[in-house]
């Protein structure tokens, strides 16, 4: 065993990892991506300009509040997102 490679990668395998790379960064693009338009679109809705708009009722509760409080469910749901489409 000492005189043999373990950690070489024939062609074949090297593209395939190259495949599964861009596949991974596109994921993680898209991810953050997601999540980047959510919450600047709940920081826009907060501003007076958007008043209107953040005060429309959604589910008994003002819509500005509502994408307020689930900034942070929205980032758990896409972390678990990752993780699962990662392995």
């Amino acid at each position: 065993m000492a005189g043999q490679d373990h950690n070489i990668l024939t062609g074949a395998e090297l593209e395939e990892s190259s495949r599964n790379y861009r596949r991974r960064i596109v994921l993680c693009s898209s991810l953050f991506v997601v999540f980047f338009i959510f919450y600047i679109a709940s920081a826009v809705i907060q501003t007076p300009a958007f008043a209107a708009i953040a005060g429309i009722p959604v589910m008994g509760v003002p819509l500005g509040l509502l994408m307020s409080l689930l900034i942070f469910p929205v980032s758990w749901a896409i972390i678990v997102v990752f993780f699962v489409s990662w392995r």
